[in-house]
Parts: structure tokens; sequence; C-alpha cells
């Protein structure tokens, strides 16, 4: 096990430190600029997620990225960074210069959990060695409506079953490289007809169907222990209610369904909070704390330095002003902690 870096009676001393630690912020930058230097004088992330357009070049330029911004977050007297990134296989590949890997639809069509769990492994190695050492992967939306503009072949197949058994593997190959998994995008969006960047889609399925179709690829990720679970933002009507908020923002849904009734005790982030079944403009700042309320550890913050200060911001003000839990904040900073500490500790099957 790797020496921590820094002592655990010192983590999330203060409140402005304990709010900071639940931001992943993005950066339109490939290497440390004066603006991201400050950012996180100012924040105190928990960590980081890297986009291709926007951080990645080659695979010296990203190592050399990812180490100056740990180094950063010493400097700083922070945990390690979670620094996370999109890298699913098939078309969606952050890291281009990685091995060309066969999608989900791919690995589903051979029905072969041992193929799906090496290409974790491959997927994992490779981002460990880039300093990534979380992957926003995989994909367990059962892919069941042909209309679906943001699913398909991200997918690993319409069969509930096989697609938990298929997501379960790839999470077990890419946690023994060390890298945490992120089950996404709970608690299904296999089944809309609207893509949650531009509005918010509904499942309009009732709880039963919901329980066989859309749930048991979770119930099998949260099996095969993956360390985190990302949030869809669309609406259950049937769980929330006519107005269903972002399921995002429903602590029906985070608390109620996943913690409680699915017994999921890792660690909760949202989808990206630029997506516009999110309200943006001033009212980020009042979803930001509502996700949290419902149950979200980590926010998914985009570039815009102006939404960063919303967020954190509106976050800070609520922790001040008793509008959030803070039991429960510290219940998710140990959440958080622990999967850092687990990061930390190395790929498992090396120890």
């Amino acid at each position: 096990m790797k020496a921590l870096w820094f002592p655990v009676s010192k983590v999330n001393v203060n409140l402005e430190q304990r709010v900071g630690q639940k931001l992943l912020l993005a950066f339109e930058c490939k290497e440390l600029t004066p603006e991201v230097i400050t950012a996180f004088r100012k924040y105190l992330p928990g960590g980081v997620t890297l986009f291709r357009p926007f951080n990645i070049d080659n695979p010296s330029q990203l190592r050399a990225l990812t180490d100056a911004l740990q180094s950063l977050a010493r400097e700083l007297h922070l945990p390690p960074l979670l620094i996370a990134t999109d890298q699913e296989g098939g078309q969606l590949m952050s890291v281009g210069d990685g091995t060309p890997l066969p999608g989900n639809m791919a690995l589903g069509a051979t029905r072969s959990a041992e193929l799906a769990r090496r290409a974790g492994e491959v997927l994992g190695r490779e981002l460990s060695a880039l300093g990534i050492n979380v992957n926003y992967a995989p994909c367990a939306d059962v892919n069941i409506n042909p209309q679906n503009p943001v699913v398909g072949v991200r997918s690993f197949g319409e069969d509930p079953k096989l697609v938990g058994e298929l997501a379960a593997a790839l999470i077990e190959g890419l946690q023994s490289q060390g890298v945490a998994a992120t089950t996404k995008h709970f608690p299904g969006h296999g089944d809309t007809a609207s893509d949650s960047h531009h509005g918010l889609p509904t499942v309009p399925h009732q709880i039963d169907r919901l329980h066989a179709v859309e749930f048991p690829p979770f119930r099998a990720a949260i099996q095969a222990d993956t360390k985190l679970i990302m949030t869809a933002h669309l609406g259950i009507p049937s769980i929330d209610g006519a107005d269903a908020p972002p399921a995002t923002l429903s602590q029906n849904i985070l608390t109620g369904l996943l913690r409680h009734e699915l017994g999921f005790k890792g660690v909760i982030i949202t989808d990206a909070l630029d997506m516009h079944a999110i309200r943006q403009g001033d009212l980020l700042g009042v979803d930001a704390v509502r996700a949290v309320n419902a149950g979200a550890d980590l926010l998914l913050v985009m570039s815009k330095p102006e939404d960063q200060k919303r967020v954190y911001d509106a976050l800070l003000q609520a922790a001040q002003t008793s509008q959030l839990n803070m039991t429960e904040l510290d219940e998710s900073l140990a959440r958080i902690h622990s999967l850092k500490e687990w990061i930390n500790a190395g790929p498992p099957d090396l120890n």
C-alpha cells in the first residue's frame, strides 16, 4: 500500500474544504494554468473530470497533466484527487490513443463475461498508467427503445440479465487494476426517447416494470462492488409524481431506492450539471443543493467559472445556514474518503 499523502484525522477540517471535496471540476486546458490554480485554491475540489477536447492531446501530455494536478493537491494539503474520464470502449473513448476496444453492444453480441472482464482490465490498466483513477463506465442502461438518442450501442443490449452480467464483469476487470468503476445512468436511461442534455426525459413505467427491466443491471453492479454509481437526469412519475424532478434531484430515488432498497454503500455521483434537464444560470446552485440533499456525494461540475462559483457558493451557504444536514454531509465525505483510500492502496490483485 502506498503511504497516504495526508493524515486521516486532518481530512476535511473546515467547512470550506468539506464542501469542496464534493466537487469534481472540469477545465479547458492541457496543462496547469493560473486559472486552474486559482480555482483549486478557492474551491479545494475533490477531483476533476478530463474530457478529450478540453484536456487530452496524447499520453505523455496527459500523464504530465495528471501528475501536475496531484502535485497541486499536495501543495494545498488536499487529499489525493479523483481524476475521472469517460473511457467506455467503442465510440466513447476520451483517451483516443489507447487500445481500440469493442463497445458494449459488440461485447453483448458475444455474450461473454470473460471478454467483458478482459476489456475492463485493458481499460483500467491503460487509465492507471495515465494517472486516471475513476472511469465513467460501464453503461448499465438496457437498450429497449429504438428511439433512444443517447444510449444505443453504448448498452450491452436489451436483455437485463445479460446487461447485468457483462456490466459486473467489466467492473471487476476495471477495478482489478485499481481504477474505480462508475456504473451509469441510474435508475436507467435505456427506455427514453429524448436527450437529457437538452431537456428532461421521463420514464413512464410503474415500479414493478422498473424492478424487472431497469434495476437488475444496477443490482448486479452493486454485487460486483462498483465503487460509484452515476445518476441520470430523468424523471420517473411513478416514484415522484406528475411533476417528477430529475432523478439526480430526487431523494426518493437516490436515498430511498438506491441507498435503502438496493443497498448501495458506495459513492453517488451526478451526471454533468450543465445538461439542460438541470436548471442553468442562477438556479444551478439551487439544484446543486437539491442534489446533495437528495443523496448525491459528488457533483460533476463543468468548466464555466461562473458555474463553478454558483455551485460552490450555494453549497457553502447551505451548509452555513443548516440547509444541508451536517450528519449526512459527514457521512458523504466519509464515503468519498473511503473511495480515495481504496484508490490510494493500488490495484487489489497486486497487494
